[in-house]
């Protein structure tokens, strides 16, 4: 991005004469190594977590694999219940220590829609029931828009405090890390859980189109990231990838 920068400079607006990125050598990416939930792992803080005023948010993280800042943007107007659908065209997140809105997730990719299973479904059934009863309640002293500090403003958040003002983003991470070690389960952050999602998503696909499915609900740019970041979980060994290919060439067996 910097190199990027300074070739505009160079070459849109001639600040500079060269660019003196060029001559930098780029550190060499290592893989990134992560640390995530098991499928019994996941399922026992689900358990232990059932009766929290946040449980459909971790329904959220563990059945969409979505990102924090997404979770914690959603608004009802991104949702449709009765079809069981969410839309993620929205993020909150933290800059300058402001909670901000964000018109796009972390990539064009990002911006997208999906199928919500009837758990979850019936989770945010459950949440939207409570927070109209806690609507109520607070009677004029709810907010129901949210304006950040560029103007930017959204109405009808899913999570929130007794007057309808946002819970930030940074208050989901302490309450999951809290929440995980009561369930006495391993430190991981909650950006895991994703990972957790994708491993356990990507270990039962049946073929390409499911990765391919699987990466659209990650909202990765494209299939090359989730193979690179999950290549481990793939189910298709090398050797029976080995085995079948040979049948195919050899014998003109038809791949399964």
């Amino acid at each position: 991005m910097l190199h990027k920068a300074l070739s505009d400079a160079v070459k849109k607006h001639g600040r500079l004469k060269r660019n003196p990125a060029d001559a930098v050598s780029p550190p060499t990416a290592d893989e990134a190594e992560s640390d995530w939930w098991s499928v019994e792992e996941l399922r026992t803080f689900l358990r232990h977590v059932a009766g929290d005023d946040l449980y459909a948010a971790w329904l959220l993280f563990a059945t969409t694999g979505a990102r924090l800042g997404e979770v914690a943007g959603l608004t009802w107007d991104d949702l449709d219940l009765d079809t069981g659908w969410v839309r993620v065209d929205w993020t909150l997140g933290i800059v300058d220590q402001k909670v901000t809105w964000k018109p796009r997730p972390k990539s064009k990719a990002g911006e997208r829609k999906m199928a919500l299973d009837p758990a979850t479904v019936q989770a945010l059934k459950d949440h939207r029931k409570r927070q109209l009863e806690t609507r109520m309640l607070a009677g004029p002293a709810w907010q129901d828009t949210f304006t950040d500090w560029q103007g930017l403003r959204r109405s009808g958040l899913l999570w929130t405090y007794e007057d309808g003002t946002p819970i930030r983003p940074g208050t989901f991470y302490e309450r999951f890390v809290h929440r995980a070690a009561m369930a006495r389960l391993p430190h991981i952050p909650l950006h895991a859980v994703r990972h957790s999602y994708a491993s356990a998503a990507l270990a039962s696909a049946t073929g390409w189109h499911d990765v391919k499915v699987i990466s659209q609900r990650l909202g990765h740019a494209n299939v090359a990231i989730t193979l690179d970041t999950y290549a481990h979980v793939l189910p298709a060994a090398d050797e029976t990838i080995a085995h079948t290919l040979a049948n195919v060439i050899l014998n003109g067996d038809r791949p399964r």
